[in-house]
């Protein structure tokens, strides 16, 4: 069984920690979960619109714009479905008087049309490529789906990143860090919760190994509060004292690991 040193400025102890357990606290923090998670939504997201993104703009067109007969060329299935039907992608091609041949593409719920069938097409005077069958569902902006995807994109790469550089900084503190006392000096009650948790913002201070007073905070919704508060269990940094953190916000297994309970 493992315990806490009794005496201040503690060395960690190099003990074995199971590869398994090193995962866990490296990707343990609740930031990179769910950073995770949003990313997988994104990823579903992005193959549900990116069939659906019109490069020629066919959604600027209107019922009043100029019409003609076109050809269908080829159809296939997007996969999207609604109310029992699917949406499927029909190809087609007319020519206009200037004896110029254009050709488009549109997304249709109801249309029952096979290769080489007529169908009426909508299309812009001065750009006839923008183009669309006539009732058919106008094709996602890409003005619109691409900012949207890319902010989405950032925020899951920044809690990736906040949360990976979180369980590094805490595996390496378990590994090299040094164990002392100290004492928490102001909680604060955040917005919001993780895990049904009450997520809090705590101060601690702690005399480092060169004499000098540190303070430092952590938020955490793990934090498991202990009956005196004036003798906080720490570990910091031996080079960097104010990189520090409270031993009992540690991830629960790592806990049970280290007091072996």
């Amino acid at each position: 069984m493992n315990s806490f040193p009794q005496n201040h400025f503690s060395e960690t102890v190099p003990i074995k920690i199971p590869v398994s357990l090193k995962l866990h606290i490296l990707f343990a923090h609740t930031y990179l979960r769910v950073g995770a998670v949003l990313a997988i939504i994104e990823l579903i997201a992005a193959l549900l619109f990116f069939p659906s993104i019109e490069t020629k703009k066919s959604y600027l067109i209107e019922e009043n714009d100029p019409s003609v007969f076109a050809t269908i060329t080829g159809k296939r299935n997007s996969g999207r479905r609604h109310m029992g039907k699917e949406l499927v992608i029909y190809k087609f091609t007319f020519k206009l008087n200037n004896g110029r041949t254009y050709q488009g593409n549109s997304g249709c719920w109801n249309l029952q049309a096979e290769k080489g069938d007529s169908v009426k097409v909508l299309y812009d005077k001065n750009d006839p490529e923008v183009c669309m069958i006539k009732g058919s569902k106008p094709r996602i902006s890409p003005e619109f789906v691409l900012p949207f995807l890319f902010v989405f994109l950032v925020a899951c790469f920044a809690l990736l990143a906040i949360g990976f550089l979180e369980g590094r900084k805490n595996l390496f503190l378990i590994r090299k860090g040094i164990f002392t006392y100290g004492k928490i000096t102001q909680k604060e009650t955040l917005s919001g919760q993780l895990s049904k948790k009450q997520i809090y913002k705590i101060h601690f201070e702690f005399l480092s190994h060169e004499g000098k007073m540190q303070n430092a905070f952590i938020k955490s919704h793990r934090y498991t509060w202990s009956d005196n508060e004036n003798s906080e269990p720490i570990l910091f940094d031996k080079k960097y004292p104010a990189n520090a953190i409270l031993f009992n916000a540690l991830p629960k297994r790592a806990l049970k690991f280290f007091l072996g309970f």
